[in-house]
């Protein structure tokens, strides 16, 4: 079978707008620290619709709080480091 690339795109978005920078954090946090969430998208669903995995309250507390304070980091820089130069560079 032949092999097929994904393209993606990448894309200069200066300092970014909040939406871009809470996606950005999300993203970076699912994909270092949150290796459970593949699994649940590829976890077998029972008879009644329910995936069997969920992630466990203690740990989505802590993801919860690592996409708070990164997106946090990112907003403080922009609003006062005004004069430094900020590019986010993003792969889709």
């Amino acid at each position: 079978p032949s092999k097929q690339s994904i393209p993606f795109i990448i894309q200069k978005i200066g300092r970014g707008k909040k939406g871009e920078i809470e996606e950005i954090s999300r993203m970076c946090i699912d994909v270092f620290f949150n290796e459970q969430k593949e699994q649940e998208e590829n976890a077998k669903t029972t008879n009644n619709g329910e995936t069997k995995k969920q992630t466990p309250p203690w740990k989505a507390l802590q993801l919860a709080y690592l996409r708070n304070f990164q997106e946090g980091d990112i907003l403080a820089r922009n609003a006062f480091k005004k004069d430094q130069l900020v590019d986010l560079i993003v792969a889709r």
